[in-house]
C-alpha cells in the first residue's frame, strides 16, 4: 500500500510522548523484529537530554510507523553492543541509543501502519523528531515557547562530520547544515563560539570615532565594522583610487562593473552615502531613507548616522538578522 493511502496520523492524535525515528537507509523488508529493534535504537546524532522525556520510539520506514518500542533509558551509543548490525567505535562518538522493548499492545494498535506525513514540513529530513504532551514540563520547551524566532538561542547540539558542521534546531529539532537561521521553523541560531555580531560591539572592535577620526582614512576601520554583514555574501568594499583627501569606500558585488554606494565619515558624526539611483530605489523600499539632499545630481546622496549606514548595507546584504533599531 502507497504512503498515500494511509491514514496519516495529526498531530493532535499523538496523546503520548514519543520521539519519531526514521530509518529508512537501515530498513530491509522481512528483517527480524530484533534487527528491526536494533535499527531503530541506535545510533542517533542528540544530545540525550533532548529526548530523555519520550516514553516511546515510533520505527518509521517511508512514512509507516513499522513498530513502537517502549524506551527504558538512553544511553551513550555502544554501551550494550548490537546483534544484528556492525557499528563501529568511531561512528557511535557523540551519538546515543536506547534501550527498550516492545509496547503494550494499546499504545501499538494506536500507532501502527499509519503515516507520519502530516508531522513534517515539506523538505523537513530530521531523521528523529521529538512530540510531547503538553503536560510535561520541560524547562527549555517552556522558554523557547516564550521567546520570538527572532530571539537568538544556543542550537541543541553541533556535529562536524566530513568537514561540514551541522547544527540541530533548538526549537524544532531538525539537523541543517550551519546557519544563521534554521531553514524550517526560521529561528535564529546563536553560535557559542561565534563573536558579537552585534553594531556595537562590532564599532568598539572597530575603535571607529567620525568626530575624532574625520579628517584622517577612515576605510580600514569602515571595513572592520561592517564585514560582518558582507561575510558569506557577493559583496565586498573597495577603496576609491583617488589622491584627493576625500577619502571614501565603494560597495561592490561581484559580477556587477559599477559600484552599488560609496559613502565617507564627516565632522558632524554623519556618513554621507551616494547610490545608484536603482540602488537607493531597492533600500528606500524596505527600509525608508532620508531625502536626496543634491536632487540636481544624477545619483542620490544622503547623511545618516553610522547606525544607519549599517542598516542600509544589512538590507543591501540581505542580513536584516543583523539591524537594529534607530530613532529617525
Amino acid at each position: 500500500m502507497a504512503e498515500n493511502d494511509v491514514y496519516k496520523l495529526q498531530r493532535e492524535e499523538i496523546t503520548d510522548n514519543v520521539v519519531v525515528i526514521k530509518i529508512n537507509k537501515l530498513y530491509k523488508k522481512g528483517m527480524s523484529a530484533e534487527a528491526l529493534y536494533e535499527a531503530t535504537r541506535g545510533v542517533w546524532r542528540r544530545k540525550i537530554e533532548s529526548v530523555q522525556p519520550a516514553d516511546y520510539a515510533l520505527s518509521v520506514s517511508k512514512g509507516i510507523i513499522l513498530e513502537v518500542f517502549k524506551i527504558d533509558q538512553w544511553y551513550s551509543a555502544g554501551t550494550f553492543p548490537m546483534k544484528t548490525r556492525e557499528v563501529s567505535a568511531e561512528h557511535c562518538k557523540g551519538r546515543i541509543e536506547f534501550i527498550g522493548s516492545i509496547a503494550e499492545q494499546s499504545i501499538r494498535e494506536k500507532y501502527i501502519g499509519k503515516s507520519v506525513a502530516g508531522l513534517y514540513k515539506n523538505g523537513e529530513a530530521d531523521p528523529l523528531k521529538v512530540f510531547l504532551t503538553k503536560d510535561i514540563p520541560i524547562e527549555e520547551v517552556t522558554d523557547i515557547s516564550k521567546l520570538s524566532i527572532n530571539d537568538p538561542i544556543k542550537p541543541q547540539a553541533l556535529s562536524m562530520d566530513d568537514d561540514h558542521e551541522t547544527v540541530q534546531c533548538p526549537r524544532c529539532d531538525i539537523w541543517f547544515m550551519k546557519a544563521k537561521r534554521c531553514p524550517v521553523c526560521g529561528q535564529m541560531i546563536l553560535y557559542p563560539n561565534d563573536n558579537d555580531m552585534s553594531f556595537a560591539n562590532q564599532l568598539k572592535k572597530s575603535g571607529l570615532d567620525l568626530e575624532a577620526n574625520w579628517k584622517e582614512d577612515m576605510r580600514d576601520r569602515f571595513i572592520e565594522l561592517l564585514a560582518s554583514v558582507l561575510d558569506g555574501t557577493d559583496y565586498y568594499f573597495e577603496k576609491n583610487k583617488t589622491d584627493s583627501s576625500d577619502y571614501y569606500l565603494e560597495l561592490h558585488k561581484i559580477g556587477e562593473k559599477k559600484r552599488l554606494l560609496g559613502f565617507s565619515g564627516k565632522k558632524d558624526k554623519r556618513v554621507r552615502i551616494f547610490f545608484q539611483h536603482y540602488v537607493y530605489e531597492m533600500v528606500n523600499k524596505r527600509y525608508p531613507l532620508p531625502e536626496n539632499i543634491y536632487p540636481n545630481k544624477t545619483q542620490e546622496h544622503i547623511l545618516v548616522p553610522l547606525s544607519e549606514l549599517w542598516n542600509i548595507i544589512c538590507v543591501i546584504a540581505d542580513k536584516q538578522d543583523y539591524m537594529i533599531k534607530t530613532e529617525k
